[in-house]
């Protein structure tokens, strides 16, 4: 949590891995069987063909309450619907052969990835940089540890730089998927003034609930290289950056 000078020298990006035809998604392992036990919540569910209602529509789930097989999540366009909220949150349908936005699905959780659904990958667009911007100056600071935390989930250091505030947009930027979705193993970007920090704060998640998000970081209350465990109420203007979705 304490300042972090950008650094100036940025090499060269790295476009990473196949993209899948239908989603532009990088697959890390072999897509798991779809998960049953859903349902849609409304009737006339438009399913598209991406993670957004600006991409083709390919099917209609036209009854309500229709059982549906889930093989995985992912962000996308944030969706608004009266009666329903808001959520950036899809689900692929293989059955239906696309997309419906997690909304019209009654048992997931609202507007968070649920736990038992794994994420579709990462978009075929991240970029990636062959080293951590933070070990030479800053490997006590919250920022080295978060892109270290990547780097052994994805294999991948991120191409993010300066303070923790701005890692959502420059992620975004790069290719990488950010919303406002709580997932596991991804990286919280708390905006500037969380917690007291004048330049946010970055972390590991490990665990969510509605309102609160566990997460393992470096620097909290200005620790430097230790290594904190802990929950926290998640701060209006939080954004999440995904290594598997």
């Amino acid at each position: 949590m304490m300042p972090t000078t950008r650094t100036v020298r940025r090499p060269r990006l790295l476009i990473t891995g196949a993209s899948l035809a239908t989603a532009g998604l990088v697959a890390l392992a072999p897509m798991a069987q779809a998960v049953a036990g859903y349902h849609t919540s409304a009737a006339g569910v438009r399913v598209r063909s991406g993670a957004s209602t600006a991409t083709t529509q390919v099917n209609t789930i036209t009854a309500s309450g229709t059982a549906i097989d889930i093989a995985c999540q992912t962000p996308g366009q944030t969706v608004t619907q009266s009666g329903f909220g808001t959520s950036p949150v899809w689900d692929r349908v293989p059955a239906w052969g696309g997309y419906i936005s997690d909304l019209f699905v009654q048992e997931t959780p609202y507007a968070q990835f649920d736990r038992r659904i794994p994420g579709c990958g990462r978009p075929s667009s991240a970029q990636s940089i062959g080293y951590n911007p933070f070990a030479a100056n800053y490997s006590n600071q919250c920022t080295y540890y978060a892109e270290q935390r990547m780097k052994g989930f994805t294999g991948l250091y991120m191409p993010v730089y300066g303070n923790a505030y701005q890692w959502a947009s420059q992620a975004a930027a790069a290719g990488w998927h950010v919303s406002s979705a709580p997932a596991l193993s991804s990286v919280a970007v708390f905006p500037a003034g969380a917690f007291g920090s004048s330049v946010g704060h970055v972390a590991w998640v490990i665990d969510y609930n509605a309102t609160s998000v566990r997460i393992q970081d470096y620097n909290w209350n200005f620790k430097g290289a230790v290594m904190t465990d802990h929950w926290v109420t998640v701060p209006a203007g939080t954004k999440y950056i995904y290594g598997d979705r």
